[in-house]
């Protein structure tokens, strides 16, 4: 008897929130941040490659101003590029507006408010571990970033979890 009652109350709860969706747009019924070029950790990158990110959806338009590239570390000054969508909208292609010095650490930082075209924040930590991203922490970056305060940093930049974002550190040959 014990394990019916068990069985009704998982079967209640599963017809209860089979409706439901993500608020955050976050999950199974979200678009997903699916894979960034170059990987974090990358070592020899050719200093006129692009920086490629792939998402599963359809971003919102404007989304490409919170990609940025930093010479150094995320508190370093950001480098001028020029980044386009695809048709479909699902993959942001980066490129600096002169070429990268050789043998120099770079960070791609990707803003962890970015919004899929239905407006909902999109989900980022899926794919993270596989591409060498790290959260960017408001308190670990320190200074400025592009001009302005990590604090006053606009919602584009915010995840939900607290972070600024998500970055990826490479190196030029």
């Amino acid at each position: 008897m014990d394990v019916r009652r068990k069985a009704w109350g998982w079967a209640l709860l599963l017809a209860s929130t089979a409706g439901c969706s993500n608020p955050t747009g976050s999950g199974i019924d979200g678009i997903a941040f699916l894979s960034a070029s170059p990987t974090g950790g990358a070592v020899s990158v050719a200093p006129d490659a692009p920086m490629v990110l792939r998402f599963s959806g359809s971003m919102m338009t404007g989304m490409e101003r919170y990609v940025d590239l930093h010479r150094g570390h995320l508190q370093d000054q950001t480098m001028p590029m020029t980044c386009t969508w695809s048709a479909d909208r699902t993959t942001v292609t980066c490129r600096p507006d002169g070429s990268l010095d050789a043998n120099t650490m770079y960070t791609l930082h990707m803003g962890g408010g970015l919004r899929g075209s239905d407006g909902r924040e999109i989900e980022m930590d899926s794919h993270r571990d596989m591409m060498g991203g790290q959260w960017a922490e408001q308190a670990n970056s320190g200074g400025m970033h592009s001009g302005m305060t990590m604090g006053s940093m606009d919602s584009g930049w915010r995840n939900s979890n607290g972070t600024i974002g998500m970055m990826f550190e490479f190196r030029t040959r």
